[in-house]
């Protein structure tokens, strides 16, 4: 084996804030068809600023107007019942119509999971106050995509249901402060069935574990305060 250096391990620190600088002002064009997840991109980099210590590189300006540009992408209610069950954020402005321009308005206009999380947490983290969040419509488009068997959907529109999205679910019922738009006992059981032979946790029962999935279910526990409750000790341990 051959001497490790750790000088070429150290993290260019630099870099990494000039990579995700450049993510919040405009995408790389290999990357455009990842246009409706916009949303979950800025998140990172935004996020990964916040563990650099390095937010202090958007100035207030900055911050205003990504967070101005977030809550455009808020859909909120029209007036009837049934617009509630597609509120959340959306990935991208790109299929933004104003009502009563397109036949498309209605059909595109859908709140989804991961970018109603995503949009959330970077608001937290940019320091805004969540006061324009419509947390009424939110809760109410997040409930309507609990399945029977306790997990998630992503969108009304139509995707899977798996661990990622319950996660999702758990994430902003915790910044929002209100867990009513989750059973939290079909959850609890749906993540406990997809506990694995080896301790792991998987998208769905009976499918193989997964760190990642492992960790969203692990999360999504310990925001709900049960985690000690619902696995012994050795199957924490």
């Amino acid at each position: 084996m051959f001497p490790c250096d750790n000088s070429d391990l150290s993290l260019a620190k630099k870099q990494h804030i000039k990579y995700f600088q450049r993510f919040l002002n405009i995408l790389p064009a290999r990357l455009i068809s990842y246009d409706s997840t916009r949303l979950t991109m800025a998140f990172f980099a935004i996020s990964g600023l916040d563990i650099l210590n390095a937010l202090d590189v958007l100035d207030d300006k900055k911050k205003e107007h990504i967070i101005d540009w977030i809550y455009r992408l808020q859909v909120v209610p029209d007036g009837s019942h049934s617009s509630l069950k597609r509120c959340g954020f959306q990935g991208s402005s790109t299929l933004i119509f104003t009502r009563g321009e397109s036949d498309c308005s209605t059909v595109y206009e859908c709140g989804h999971l991961a970018m109603t999380y995503t949009g959330l947490a970077s608001l937290v983290i940019l320091g805004d106050n969540l006061s324009r969040v419509n947390r009424a419509a939110i809760i109410e488009g997040v409930k309507a995509l609990q399945q029977e068997d306790g997990s998630f959907c992503a969108t009304l529109a139509g995707s899977e249901s798996d661990m990622r999205f319950v996660y999702c679910a758990a994430c902003i019922c915790y910044i929002l402060h209100d867990w009513s738009a989750m059973d939290v006992k079909k959850t609890v059981n749906y993540i406990t069935r997809s506990m694995s032979y080896d301790y792991g946790i998987a998208l769905a029962p009976e499918l193989e574990s997964h760190g990642g999935t492992t960790f969203c279910a692990v999360a999504t526990l310990a925001l709900m305060n049960q985690l000690n409750t619902c696995f012994t000790n050795k199957q924490v341990n």
